[in-house]
């Protein structure tokens, strides 16, 4: 049996959790604060930044200016992001492991399995890039016909309770089928 300690952390306790993060930076959200209450103690767990329309059409708008920038990375680079995920979860595997146990009210080895796959899918990721991608069609003699994969662009994603980090990384983190290749 796991027990769960209390949380005390910079990253939790940080009065940052206030606001929301657009662009890699924390701002205030303009919908105010919400209190996140840990399910199998009905406590204060924290409390985060609330966003309205204008914030989410405000990060609509750095998405698409990150992608622009994003589509024209080089392959490497883009793997080396990847792989800077994949050690910072590592890094912090304990603490992302207690706060997924603690917010969605699930067992210690059900948080553990979430963030070891979310290891994964970064590590997954990191590939991604440096594959060569796209397909040769069938076709008629003396014609060429190639097929690309090409991403759907800035997509919004509401994570679900039961698997937060996994699900939302799905969206995010490609699988093969989903290649990461610029626009």
């Amino acid at each position: 049996m796991h027990a769960l300690p209390s949380i005390a952390t910079p990253t939790t306790a940080t009065p940052a959790w206030h606001g929301c993060i657009f662009n890699g930076d924390w701002v205030p959200g303009s919908g105010g604060t919400l209190q996140i209450h840990e399910p199998a103690t009905g406590g204060l767990l924290h409390e985060v930044g609330k966003a309205d329309l204008s914030d989410v059409e405000a990060a609509i708008a750095q998405a698409k200016h990150a992608q622009r920038a994003w589509a024209i990375t080089s392959p490497r680079e883009r793997a080396a992001v990847f792989h800077r995920a994949a050690q910072l979860m590592e890094a912090h595997r304990a603490e992302a492991t207690l706060l997924i146990a603690r917010e969605t009210g699930g067992i210690m080895p059900k948080a553990e399995r979430e963030v070891s796959e979310a290891i994964a899918y970064y590590q997954q990721a990191a590939g991604l890039p440096l594959q060569a991608m796209g397909q040769v069609l069938p076709t008629a003699a003396g014609q060429l016909s190639l097929a690309r994969h090409l991403p759907l662009g800035i997509i919004a994603v509401i994570s679900p309770f039961n698997f937060p980090l996994i699900l939302s990384l799905r969206s995010v983190a490609p699988e093969p089928q989903k290649p990461l290749l610029p626009q």
